[in-house]
C-alpha cells in the first residue's frame, strides 16, 4: 500500500468486507506503539449497512475509545 500526497490509504475491498466496513463509517488510525492500527469509530456495527438516523445522530458527536487495553 502507498499512502498518496494527503497521506490517504486505501483500505482494500477483501479487508472491507472481512471486517464489514461500508461507505460512510469512520475510522480512526491509532499508535499502537511501534504499529499504526485502524479501528471503526462508534463500535462494531456498521453505520453503512444501516441507514437509520437515529443509529447515526447518536454515533456522530462523540469518539469513544475503541481499542483494547494494552498489555
Amino acid at each position: 500500500m502507498k499512502l498518496n500526497s494527503k497521506g490517504q490509504v486505501t483500505i482494500p475491498d477483501a479487508l472491507r468486507a472481512r471486517h464489514g466496513l461500508h461507505q460512510p463509517d469512520e475510522v480512526d488510525v491509532v499508535d499502537d506503539g511501534g504499529a499504526l492500527r485502524i479501528v471503526r469509530v462508534g463500535g462494531d456495527k456498521s453505520r453503512g449497512s444501516d441507514s437509520c438516523a437515529t443509529c447515526a445522530a447518536a454515533a456522530a458527536p462523540s469518539r469513544p475509545n475503541t481499542c483494547p487495553p494494552t498489555s
